[in-house]
């Protein structure tokens, strides 16, 4: 465990993220979820801020994400968030 976590640590402050394999989540699942997630983002600015996060929501969309600021847009989704979840692209929820 001690390892994983000093790994896990390097990749953060090297790279600033890192992907984890041998996970068991289907290929097909995230090839779908990243589908999903491309054709959320692809929408215009006034579409995504219908979801816009706020003081009560830890998941949602925002674009202001002052951890990373490379990053300009998120979409946090937790699998049992009471959140409101797009209609646009079909099937994203």
């Amino acid at each position: 465990m001690e390892k994983l976590v000093n790994q896990v640590r390097t990749a953060l402050k090297e790279w600033g993220a890192f992907h984890v394999i041998n996970h068991g989540v289907p290929l097909k699942v995230i090839r779908n979820m990243r589908a999903k997630l491309a054709g959320f983002f692809a929408h215009p600015l006034e579409e995504k801020q219908k979801f816009v996060r706020d003081i009560l929501s830890s998941s949602d969309y925002h674009n202001q994400d002052h951890r990373n600021r490379d990053w300009c847009e998120v979409y946090d989704y937790l699998l049992n968030s009471s959140c409101q979840k797009p209609e646009n692209p079909p099937g994203f929820a």
